[in-house]
């Protein structure tokens, strides 16, 4: 519609069912068209030009037929978004030339998402760690040494404690280590490091907008602004123009 209202076209719209639909009804809407069977397609005239919907069942018999060497890119699109799997390993046709190519995409644009993933899975495991072995602590001496025990009960409290001050700060852009804790407890994997590419990624936002805005004689258009950004290669964790909108006020307003 928003193709209609800029452009005076009406849009194609393409409709790739990763789910079952809620009921048999829509499905029944859609029909293969003639050409490419595993397209199924609706009648429409006051929305879309076209309106088409891939489903699971549609490609399936593509899928499924190892004579096809080279399958349609538009179908390997499909049953790389309907397998959702995290390894390529994981899918029925991993060799087939558009797949790779997707997950090797999909693979560079979360990779620092996947080491600031790990490096939170590290953390946990020390503190995990740190606790348990705390809590073997006053076992040992709940019974033979009172006053040691306590002590080490308020050691994993003062500890515990000052992780969360940590971890609230790191949420509010902020960076505060913890003073360690009365007995020698390991301290989790420094992470601040994560928040500090965010906070560079925000600030890199916020200074292309300004500058875009400046050259644009300060007429804010964002989604010549976003698109821009997106020829650039750049925040292309934004899909639209009102999501880089929204990120760019809530920094601003955060500063």
């Amino acid at each position: 519609m928003l193709d209609h209202i800029s452009f005076h076209v009406l849009p194609i719209l393409l409709i790739i069912c990763i789910s079952k639909t809620e009921s048999k009804a829509p499905g029944d809407l859609f029909k293969p068209t003639q050409n490419k069977s595993y397209i199924l397609e609706t009648p429409c005239c006051h929305f879309a030009t076209g309106c088409f919907m891939l489903t699971k069942r549609s490609i399936d018999s593509f899928i499924d037929n190892r004579d096809i060497n080279v399958l349609d890119p538009l179908v390997a699109f499909a049953h790389f978004l309907m397998s959702g799997q995290q390894s390529i390993i994981s899918i029925d046709r991993w060799d087939e030339r558009t797949v790779i190519k997707l997950y090797l995409i999909a693979m560079e644009m979360v990779k620092n998402d996947v080491e600031t993933e790990n490096d939170k899975v590290e953390a946990l495991q020390t503190i995990c760690k740190a606790t348990q072995s705390q809590f073997e602590k006053i076992l040992s001496t709940v019974f033979d040494k009172p006053d040691q025990a306590q002590r080490y009960a308020d050691a994993g409290r003062h500890y515990s404690a000052s992780l969360k001050r940590k971890y609230d700060s790191m949420k509010q852009g902020l960076s505060n280590t913890p003073p360690e804790a009365i007995t020698p407890i390991e301290l989790p994997k420094d992470i601040d490091g994560a928040s500090c590419s965010t906070n560079s990624k925000n600030e890199k936002l916020v200074a292309f907008v300004n500058t875009w805005k400046q050259n644009n004689y300060d007429r804010m258009k964002w989604s010549a602004c976003w698109k821009e950004a997106k020829k650039k290669g750049l925040f292309t964790e934004y899909s639209n123009s009102h999501s880089l909108k929204n990120m760019y006020h809530k920094v601003k307003n955060n500063h």
